[in-house]
């Protein structure tokens, strides 16, 4: 199972990014341990994607482990792992815009409908969670049973999917690509106009909505161009063609913008970077002057 040298060249770069990734998601989940004020429920769309990124770098650095090693497996254990390293990264990848559509519906709901959905409707969206896994192996099952996709492996190269009907590499855009992306502007836009028009909102209140939506749009379009197009280019070339590789270190390289992308667009985990910031320095405050203190108890003072 061990790359070639082309391969292994593509993956060793998407290695370092991804430990760059690992420091960075790992400052993250500290900050959630030690701030109680982050863990809300109405942060669990954010949680949920990040997750997946710690699931996509598991999962790489699993198939990286074993991609640049000498050893033989069987033929079942063979088609395990290959079934594993064609279908993971894509299916967790067709999750994250899906998750990002709840955050946008659930914020539309608070402002226009002042719904406060992470009470009322919990068990709702934690049925849509479940729904949201689920989904993508069904696509997955349904187009291997119908022939619409083959899991295709050579030596040296990456475990990779083809597709032998265009309808359904049209139907896979649709579903991931331009229906989520769609879902997306189409709330952020319901939001604006209601944020314009609304007679019932103060002042203040709609600059703050305001702020907060162009925030989202802005950092939205970021990650749009980081994670769009290895969802669009693996759908029609091969994963091993150099277009194919380049559009997976963009996708890693996405996931080590995670965590800013989702700092930026809540203040709540800028306030505890901050606290976290002030823990460091009062720590580090202590650490100077015990030293010196021991010092002047040792000469007598």
């Amino acid at each position: 199972m061990k790359w070639d040298s082309i391969n292994l060249y593509y993956n060793q770069i998407c290695f370092y990014i991804t430990l760059g990734s690992l420091c960075m998601h790992c400052t993250f989940w500290i900050q959630v341990i030690l701030h109680h004020n982050i863990r809300q429920r109405s942060l669990q769309w954010i949680y949920s994607y990040l997750f997946i990124d710690i699931l996509l770098m598991s999962l790489f650095f699993l198939q990286y482990g074993i991609r640049t090693k000498d050893d033989c497996f069987s033929n079942t254990v063979f088609s395990i792992l290959c079934t594993l390293e064609a279908y993971s990264a894509i299916y967790l990848s067709l999750i994250q815009p899906y998750l990002l559509v709840g955050l946008n519906i659930c914020r539309y709901l608070r402002i226009v409908k002042s719904l406060n959905v992470y009470t009322r409707y919990i068990k709702t969206i934690y049925f849509i969670h479940i729904l949201l896994y689920i989904s993508p192996s069904l696509s997955f099952i349904l187009q291997f049973q119908f022939g619409w996709s083959m899991l295709e492996s050579g030596t040296g190269a990456i475990c990779d999917l083809t597709y032998s009907s265009m309808s359904a590499q049209s139907i896979n855009i649709m579903l991931e690509f331009i229906i989520p992306v769609s879902l997306n502007i189409i709330f952020m836009a319901m939001t604006l106009v209601h944020i314009r028009h609304s007679k019932r909102t103060v002042n203040a209140e709609r600059q703050v909505h305001k702020r907060l939506l162009l925030q989202f749009f802005i950092v939205y379009m970021i990650w749009l161009l980081l994670w769009g197009p290895f969802v669009l280019i693996y759908q029609f070339t091969k994963i091993t063609d150099r277009i194919s590789f380049y559009s997976q270190i963009i996708s890693f390289c996405e996931v080590f913008c995670d965590p800013f992308i989702f700092i930026a667009l809540d203040n709540r985990f800028i306030e505890a970077l901050k606290k976290s910031w002030k823990m460091l320095k009062n720590i580090q405050r202590v650490s100077q002057i015990q030293p010196s203190s021991r010092a002047m108890a040792r000469s007598g003072f």
